[in-house]
């Protein structure tokens, strides 16, 4: 445990100069430090308008000003990196919710997405070179001890996987994300579900205006056809759909689906 990362059990509000001065001073007292995680991004600007640029800027300001303390300290070009750990909205397919600026204003951007045990860290955005790199990976637990009561203790560590058949083709992007997404969270490479079942999942991220028709599903639907083509999903029979190719697929799967 002596070798694990340093931890500062609080969560500072990062709107207000002195609870982000407390931050720097607790950083700076751990020592000579490369990378500083803010989890979460919401749990430390409490009343915060997220859709605000007044707001988030000035926790922005306030993660650089902590970078600039680090950099102060241990000199020139070994300040600390400042991760915030952020969430998608209701539509994943806008990136991260709240204000548009939160991507202009970052340096780096990684998207982690889930697919049942298999999770993906997506390059979506590096300013000083090439973005689109993708490492995909599970988490697997591991016994730490045992605690007063005898409960075990247990953590997890990341297990690099094999990428999925996404490999060479670049995310799809506006609502055919939106769909591919909900068929990744519905099933693994080589598992199959029926068609209703992604669309189902789709829909439940779409927005829809009360008081007028809701044609999500025909866009849902139009969007699932284009993947299909584009050979991002398949359908093994009329009414199923798949992550990989029927080829790829293991005949038993296909029990219960009426093939």
């Amino acid at each position: 445990m002596a070798d694990m990362p340093g931890v500062i059990p609080d969560a500072p509000n990062l709107l207000l100069l002195d609870d982000t001065d407390a931050l720097i001073r607790g950083v700076l007292a751990w020592g000579p430090t490369s990378l500083v995680v803010v989890d979460t991004l919401s749990a430390t600007t409490p009343g915060a308008n997220e859709n605000a640029g007044e707001d988030m800027g000035k926790v922005l300001n306030h993660c650089q000003r902590l970078h600039k303390a680090t950099e102060a300290a241990w000199g020139q070009g070994n300040g600390a990196m400042v991760v915030l750990i952020h969430h998608s909205g209701k539509d994943a397919s806008r990136g991260a919710r709240g204000w548009s600026g939160l991507k202009a204003a970052a340096d780096v951007e990684i998207e982690v997405t889930r697919n049942g045990d298999f999770r993906r860290a997506c390059l979506t955005k590096l300013k000083d070179g090439e973005d689109g790199a993708v490492w995909d990976f599970k988490l697997v637990s591991v016994p730490l001890g045992f605690d007063e009561d005898e409960d075990l203790l247990s953590s997890c560590v990341i297990e690099h996987t094999e990428a999925p058949p996404m490999r060479g083709k670049k995310m799809p992007t506006g609502l055919k994300l939106t769909v591919y997404m909900a068929a990744q969270e519905l099933m693994a490479p080589g598992d199959v579900k029926m068609v209703t079942e992604v669309l189902d999942r789709a829909i439940l991220q779409m927005p829809h205006e009360e008081g007028k028709r809701d044609i999500r599903r025909q866009h849902a639907n139009r969007a699932l056809q284009r993947l299909i083509t584009e050979g991002y999903l398949f359908l093994p029979t009329p009414d199923t759909v798949s992550l990989i190719s029927a080829a790829a697929v293991s005949p038993d799967v296909f029990e219960g689906t009426g093939s």
